[in-house]
């Protein structure tokens, strides 16, 4: 390893953003930026790799890796530098390389290693909780001839939820006493959380305050949770912080949260921390799946446009993503009445008819939230003049979360079937807010029976997004999924589009992992497409 580069060279420099990189650390297996293509050297074609527990026996560090796949000469020579940022493009942390010659495809650099403390209790690298890696890239013996640069974003799913929880009556809670809290997470994620505080006693008589948590889900996949508890005081102000995080799984579905309180301390401090005989806990909640809800290049420029184009991306004030948006537990008296109005039916002007169910509204809402509805209104359609109308596309249960999306901007119980029905509604009637959110939501739920009915969806929505994620679960479950009923009714319904999937799987390997180097390897894989193309000829055939 070496530190004698010239760094001031014309290079190809890589950006990877890793979205809720807090659940990194818990997650299994090696995570993979997008494969990104530096023209100005040789076309070569390159990744990181991201190992959260590390590329040695500890397990302790998270390590980094360049790994250069199947494209360009059979050997190049490298200098490069990957770096952890903080912002702007300060380096905390950096490791250079000299002359290292890459080989055949699939050939990695050397682990760059990072401890999790160097990341996690540095508040100024994970802002928005977004770790930033930085990898430039030199041709050892040449001078490239321009500058090139790539912005890569990765996100993991994540939902948070904000929330204060006020115990009354605290110093009547007796030993073994309990106070419990439901948190239903809902559409969004199939998981109800219940957040226990009781009291017990120590070996010396002190009463003490702990916490538990426990899971009801209703998912096979496990859920990852970090979970904050600070104590608010009469001042407003957090005091008595803790965190911790869980992997909630089968068997494992309660852990103990590491705040202790001394029960005593409340007594003595009673006006600051226990006014009107309250204790008020502020609740910080994230959940995972761990899945991957995004993982592209955002854009590739060279010449000039690099160097601007990096110092932008290395500015950008960086802000958390659509699926993890805060849910903050409040009362909203907007939302109430709008809700208050959708229920009692006040004053509705229009009725929809849905499958022979009338449903009471009002043509100002669905004008303000629908471009096709205020179309309708505005202009000398029947149903202007009518005020009737006739909908046999939707379902009523479909509609009623459809309205009450209109109404409240919100959702109840929602399952990946509703989504697909309320997807397929919002394009009709051009809601954008709740197409990204039934987006959204799809992606977060993919499961190993239905991610081709998802993907059949994204397809025909033409939602390229989606449809690369349903693809990527698809890679990254192969083996179980193309062996499934699912995915035979799937390629005899869609041979185009199976066609189109497995090429694309192909493509990613090749130019990704490089697990299939010859023809004879990747005879599984096209043998799948050959016998898929030959069902579709043939239905094409008897159809004559």
């Amino acid at each position: 390893m070496s530190d004698i580069v010239d760094t001031q060279r014309l290079c190809f420099t890589f950006i990877w953003k890793i979205e809720n990189f807090s659940f990194v650390p818990m997650l299994n297996g090696t995570i993979e930026s997008p494969v990104f293509t530096a023209d100005n050297l040789y076309e070569t074609c390159w990744c990181l790799e991201l190992q959260p527990t590390g590329c040695y026996q500890d397990k302790k560090d998270i390590d980094f890796r360049l790994r250069k796949t199947k494209m360009g000469p059979k050997y190049i020579n490298l200098d490069y530098e990957l770096s952890i940022l903080s912002s702007g493009d300060t380096k905390v942390k950096s490791v250079t390389e000299s002359a290292f010659r890459f080989q055949s495809s699939n050939y990695l650099g050397r682990p760059f290693r990072i401890s999790p403390d160097e990341i996690f209790n540095r508040g100024e690298i994970l802002l928005g909780d977004t770790l930033t890696v930085q990898c430039k890239m030199w041709h050892h013996e040449k001078q490239c001839l321009e500058a090139g640069f790539s912005l890569a974003r990765t996100r993991i799913s994540a939902q948070r939820k904000s929330f204060t929880w006020k115990i009354d009556n605290f110093s009547t809670l007796e030993i073994n006493g309990r106070k419990s809290l439901s948190v239903d997470l809902r559409p969004t994620l199939n998981l109800i959380l219940t957040i226990t505080l009781y009291t017990t006693d120590t070996p010396t008589y002190e009463e003490i305050i702990r916490i538990k948590v426990e899971g009801n889900k209703e998912e096979e996949l496990d859920f990852i949770i970090l979970l904050g508890i600070s104590v608010q005081n009469v001042n407003d102000e957090a005091v008595y912080h803790s965190k911790d995080e869980f992997k909630l799984s089968k068997g494992r579905e309660e852990w103990r949260f590491p705040l202790i309180l001394n029960k005593k301390q409340f007594a003595s401090n009673k006006d600051l921390l226990l006014p009107d005989d309250a204790l008020s806990l502020k609740c910080l909640l994230i959940v995972s799946k761990g899945i991957i809800v995004l993982n592209e290049i955002e854009h590739t420029t060279y010449g000039a446009d690099a160097a601007l184009d990096l110092e932008a991306a290395l500015i950008k004030t960086i802000e958390s993503p659509c699926v993890g948006k805060e849910v903050h537990s409040r009362s909203n008296s907007l939302t109430s009445d709008l809700r208050h109005l959708f229920e009692e039916k006040h004053l509705a002007d229009v009725s929809l008819r849905v499958h022979n169910e009338a449903f009471p509204v009002h043509k100002a809402v669905l004008a303000a939230r629908s471009s096709v509805f205020k179309t309708m209104f505005d202009t000398d359609m029947k149903e202007k003049f009518t005020n009737t109308i006739e909908i046999d596309d939707i379902e009523p249960n479909t509609m009623r979360q459809f309205l009450l999306y209109i109404y409240c901007d919100t959702l109840e119980n929602i399952q990946w079937e509703n989504a697909c029905s309320l997807y397929l509604a919002a394009e009709k009637y051009a809601v954008l807010g709740l197409k990204e959110w039934c987006s959204s939501f799809l992606k977060m739920n993919f499961s190993l029976t239905n991610v081709c009915e998802i993907l059949v969806l994204a397809d025909m929505l033409r939602d390229e997004e989606l449809k690369n994620s349903a693809q990527n679960f698809i890679q990254n479950n192969d083996t179980v999924i193309m062996n499934s009923n699912e995915w035979k009714h799937f390629a005899q319904k869609h041979p185009q589009l199976t066609i189109e999937t497995l090429t694309s799987l192909y493509r990613n390997e090749k130019l990704g992992k490089g697990k299939f180097p010859t023809l004879l390897a990747l005879s599984p894989i096209i043998q799948k497409i050959i016998d898929v193309f030959f069902l579709f000829l043939s239905e094409r055939i008897c159809d004559k």
